[in-house]
């Protein structure tokens, strides 16, 4: 039984229209990835500034925490009532900032 290998242009058309859609659909799915990573990277970046008021709003409470007793016997804090208020004001500082994606 002999085949019949009857190939006409229009087959030849086809068939590099189905090649040339799958090679795009490869490329956008690629693309799609790349732009995920891109505006990963750009919330990530963009979280930063943030990220680092966060760190000195810490770092300056931790201080005041750590120097409050000193400060307290040299007479420059005068009641508890002044470190619950920086508590409070701590608290509403990082409050502020919302959620900034922040892993241990």
């Amino acid at each position: 039984m002999p085949l019949d290998l009857d190939i006409k242009v229009s087959d030849v058309i086809a068939a590099i229209a189905l090649l040339i859609s799958v090679l795009s659909a490869i490329y956008a799915r690629g693309q799609r990835i790349a732009a995920e990573r891109a505006n990963l990277i750009a919330v990530r970046e963009s979280r930063r500034p943030l990220r680092l008021q966060v760190f000195q709003s810490m770092h300056h409470f931790s201080k005041y925490c750590s120097t409050y007793w000193t400060l307290y016997h040299m007479g420059e804090v005068n009641r508890s009532q002044e470190l619950t208020e920086r508590i409070d004001t701590f608290k509403w500082e990082i409050e502020q900032h919302g959620h900034l994606d922040m892993e241990l």
